[in-house]
């Protein structure tokens, strides 16, 4: 369907699309998932984002955003067309806390990409002053260091298994 949408323009999107925009109840997101699951994949025109990525940018509950994930979890790893993840667009907006730890439950890996601008996930909450910016903060920088750890663990097994 085409719709002016919250950023004040017209585009094509899905119905979960625009209940993502306008922060749907879970059951509401079940529903529509469940009529149509492959609207989880279907992306805005223009812009290329998914419903996952229009719930983290207009403050969609992080029930909501659980449900999302539930239903489709590579979707936490699918940028728009600015090359935003999710979680660039929770940072964005200063999603829930509650919000960025999903995404980041389910695609750890999402601290480092950076988008068109140049900018990572930690980059925009350095920037921005949301309430809960030190909390996202900190949670970004934990599961860095959580990442960096395992890849020093394993490069130290495999240093020993060569030693062998």
């Amino acid at each position: 369907m085409e719709v002016k949408v919250r950023g004040a323009y017209t585009a094509k999107i899905t119905p979960l699309h625009y209940a993502c925009e306008n922060r749907p109840s879970v059951d509401a997101v079940r529903a529509l998932v469940d009529a149509h699951p492959p609207a989880l994949e279907r992306r805005q025109e223009p812009g290329g984002q998914l419903p996952l990525h229009a719930a983290c940018t207009w403050g969609a509950s992080p029930e909501v955003v659980r449900t999302l994930l539930a239903a489709r979890p590579a979707c936490a790893e699918m940028r728009d067309f600015l090359s935003n993840l999710p979680l660039h667009c929770a940072c964005y907006s200063g999603a829930e806390t509650a919000v960025v730890e999903s995404l980041l439950r389910t695609y750890p890996q999402g601290v480092w990409p950076r988008n068109h601008q140049g900018s990572s996930a930690v980059d925009i909450v350095r920037r921005l002053t949301h309430p809960n910016r030190r909390e996202v903060l900190a949670l970004l920088e934990r599961t860095m260091s959580r990442l960096l750890e395992r890849v020093a663990s394993r490069a130290g097994e495999e240093g020993v298994e060569a030693e062998k």
